[in-house]
């Protein structure tokens, strides 16, 4: 199974350092809202932060601003050492190294290509358009627990945690040093997303990828996640390994995030 690309040949740097971001939304009149100020975070090669918060408080934004998908106000981002923001000519420099999956897991495909196809062009990125190797993108199906006959299927024809695991081996095919995961099982019957934030646990801990989950469900960052950040108010109020944080909260919107975990 193919390992995260490290960061660095001594593999000691954060994969991903965020620092005094800010961002605001211009609202209808003159001014803007502002939704982060002055997050602060960093996630470390092979680890797993989960980033809670409510709806609407500032945690997609992160992810976007990450991304590349969405400029901030004002901060810093780098990525396996490299400044992205402000000194976002960088990204360029980063192709395939952040990976994102979706909680809208449908708009992660083309409706018109197969599975096959799908992953194909994701492996042809890693291999800078070389030849893909025979049974590869069969392997890739087996690793997320499929089997080979979803290669010829579309889209459409896929459950909702079908298409999630499919967008999972997607994200993973330029093995990535980051995968930042947003919402991936909010869509999901409860079952379901058991399987998928076991499956993310499992692949992680096998390739080394450093995630950066995303959630308002303190259930499943407990289950995957090794350190938190919690997120209120647009600043992260309260940060460490999950489980003393949970154990001991001091803020209290981390307290009552605990006793739903209790």
């Amino acid at each position: 199974m193919p390992t995260a690309r490290p960061c660095s040949a001594e593999g000691d740097l954060h994969v991903l350092d965020v620092s005094t971001l800010v961002c605001a939304y211009r609202t209808d009149g003159n001014g803007a809202k502002t939704v982060l100020d002055g997050v602060s975070f960093s996630v470390d090669e092979g680890g797993c932060l989960g980033l809670i918060g409510d709806s609407g408080g500032g945690k997609s934004t992160i992810a976007r601003c990450v991304a590349g998908l969405m400029r901030p106000d004002a901060g810093r981002i780098s990525i396996c050492g490299t400044n992205v923001f402000p000194d976002v000519k960088n990204r360029r420099m980063l192709a395939g190294k952040v990976q994102m999956l979706y909680q809208d897991h449908a708009a992660s495909f083309d409706p018109i290509m197969t599975v096959r196809e799908s992953l194909e062009e994701g492996v042809r990125v890693r291999a800078n358009g070389g030849a893909i190797p025979a049974g590869r993108i069969v392997r890739m199906l087996e690793e997320v627990g499929l089997g080979p006959d979803m290669c010829d299927k579309f889209p459409r024809q896929l459950s909702g945690g079908e298409r999630q695991r499919v967008a999972l081996a997607r994200s993973l095919s330029v093995d990535p040093p980051l995968l930042v995961l947003d919402e991936p099982t909010s869509s999901l019957d409860e079952v379901t997303q058991v399987k998928i934030l076991d499956l993310v646990a499992s692949m992680q801990q096998a390739k080394g990828t450093a995630i950066l989950f995303i959630s308002h469900d303190i259930t499943s960052i407990a289950r995957i996640c090794d350190r938190i950040a919690v997120l209120c108010g647009g600043r992260i109020v309260e940060s460490g390994p999950t489980a003393s944080v949970l154990a001991n909260p001091s803020h209290p919107y981390t307290k009552r995030i605990a006793e739903l975990h209790a």
